[in-house]
């Protein structure tokens, strides 16, 4: 009878760490989605950011006319100030949310994945100079070929124009 409870127990155990486990798996996000989350979670502080600032410029306002009025010391003019507060803290806090939010968008194995394509990258552009050195001294030594031939040319022309020059000048 014990062993019957004992071996029920096990599977039960057994079939709810199974069952949550699958279920873990399938809530975790890709890498991708959760770019795709940070990026959303990113527009939806900054539009809160931009209507906390609407309201800071709103009750300033409100604050200020009240003063004007000689009323900023009624319950009016003491809750417009408590809301420019509220909302004055409200922007700070959502600039710390955003702050936080760009420092865990980046992840460790992302930034390794990154190094190593830039190293790549590196290591090509490093052969890539290479071939195009050799490949410039190459063009080199060719130029000074084509200069030494041209110069062989000139020279011999000008040899053949003394010649005839010196045959001109016995006729």
């Amino acid at each position: 009878m014990l062993a019957v409870a004992a071996l029920t127990a096990f599977t039960g155990i057994l079939s709810t760490a199974l069952l949550i486990s699958v279920l873990a798996q399938k809530l975790v996000l890709t890498r991708w989605e959760k770019y795709v989350y940070h990026f959303v979670l990113n527009i939806e502080l900054a539009k809160e950011r931009k209507h906390q600032a609407a309201n800071v410029i709103k009750f300033s306002i409100k604050v200020f006319c009240l003063k004007r009025k000689d009323k900023s010391k009624s319950i009016q003019g003491i809750k417009a100030q408590w809301k420019l507060f509220r909302s004055i803290r409200a922007v700070q806090q959502v600039k710390l949310e955003q702050r936080n939010l760009i420092g865990s968008c980046v992840f460790l194995a992302d930034l390794f994945t990154l190094q190593s394509d830039e190293n790549d990258k590196t290591k090509q552009i490093l052969q890539e100079m290479n071939t195009m050195k050799m490949t410039m001294d190459q063009i080199e030594e060719k130029f000074t070929d084509f200069d030494q031939t041209m110069n062989n040319i000139q020279y011999k022309l000008n040899v053949l124009l003394n010649r005839e020059q010196v045959q001109q000048s016995r006729i």
